[in-house]
């Protein structure tokens, strides 16, 4: 595996890392996937994180707002993308953090756990290949 992809498939100290700082599972009964999806007031969304994800991203985001025209969709990017970020007017909040950092870095457990305590109802990870740090912040 080369690294450039064991970026995005995770490396074995990221894979190790998030079993042994997994957070303990708060509900483990079953869920309605489908009313989840039709109740969703709060959205996350994670473009691809590849060149062009916001870009490929925006199209998504309006079907996303126009399902959910009441919901509260927001959009995580690097740092780096804030300003092509706010062009995109179908999210009504732009959430920020560093994607580079390692996951188990206690900056990157920061982000994850800031999106946890937002208690979104539905999070999507945009692209058949996102990162292992997208994948794994849209499970937070």
């Amino acid at each position: 595996m080369g690294l450039s992809n064991a970026r995005y498939r995770g490396t074995i100290w990221d894979r190790a890392a998030l079993r042994w700082f997994r957070p303990e599972s708060a509900n483990d009964q079953a869920i309605d996937v489908f009313q989840a999806f039709r109740d969703a007031r709060k959205i996350l969304i994670l473009p691809n994180d590849r060149v062009g994800g916001l870009f490929i991203g925006a199209p998504c985001c309006n079907l996303l707002r126009q399902t959910y025209p009441q919901a509260q969709v927001d959009l995580f990017v690097d740092e780096k993308m804030v300003s092509i970020a706010q062009q995109i007017p179908f999210v009504d909040r732009i959430l920020t953090g560093s994607l580079e950092t390692a996951v188990w870095t206690a900056s990157f457990k920061q982000i994850a756990d800031q999106l946890r305590r937002e208690q979104y109802d539905l999070c999507i990870c945009l692209g058949p290949d996102c990162s292992f740090r997208l994948a794994h912040l849209c499970g937070s």
